[in-house]
């Protein structure tokens, strides 16, 4: 009995390396196999795929960065919950801000978001101009207008609108030579019925 337990131990031993290549060989017979034949694509995936890139950019200026034109005395307030300035008073308001566009560009469209929610006054006019360095101000012979919009007497919207201007003149951006900025009235008496929210100005590279 020992002998023969001996033996069947010996063949066990001799037999196992055997199998032990033959399931190594089934293995990678199956890998084989899946690298020629992938698995069919699902029909639906998870992977986002963005949309193409616009060749349009754009450089917004919001409420807050205004300041009056330094004209007569002006009464606004920027509404920092709302993100908004209005007329604080019945007289008509104008401010101003700068606006960084790069050098190089071309200004393809320029306007504002506003609120006009009266048939009574109008956000007139929402602008942008360029200034010569050391040669003018905001409206003399060193200054350009290059856009212009405004709402009417009559468009009351009793939400946010984009009004804006596509015809740009000197739309050629020369940081070198000029200064940018926009500037913005917006007629009193009518408590935040008449709002500007923001500026934008559209180029391309």
């Amino acid at each position: 009995m020992k002998r023969e337990g001996r033996k069947t131990w010996i063949a066990a031993a001799l037999l196992l390396p055997l199998g032990l290549l033959a399931l190594a060989a089934l293995v990678l017979a199956g890998r084989g196999q899946a690298a020629q034949e992938p698995a069919a694509a699902s029909s639906e995936s998870s992977v986002l795929v963005p949309a193409a890139a616009s060749s349009e950019s754009s450089v917004l200026v919001p409420a807050a960065d205004f300041n009056d034109d330094g004209g007569a005395t002006q009464d606004y307030i920027y509404d920092d919950m709302g993100g908004y300035t209005y007329p604080y008073s019945d007289t008509r308001i104008c401010m101003q801000a700068p606006v960084y566009l790069p050098a190089g560009a071309t200004v393809t469209e320029f306007g504002g978001y506003v609120l006009d929610d009266t048939n009574l006054a109008r956000v007139d006019p929402v602008e942008l101009w360029r200034v010569k360095y050391l040669e003018g101000t905001a409206f003399d012979a060193g200054s350009q207008r290059m856009a212009s919009t405004n709402t009417t007497d009559t468009g009351k919207v009793n939400t946010v609108q984009w009004i804006s201007d596509t015809s740009i003149d000197h739309g050629l951006v020369d940081t070198a030579t000029y200064s940018y900025y926009a500037f913005v009235c917006i007629d009193g008496d009518h408590g935040n019925s008449l709002r500007l929210y923001a500026v934008e100005a559209l180029y391309t590279p």
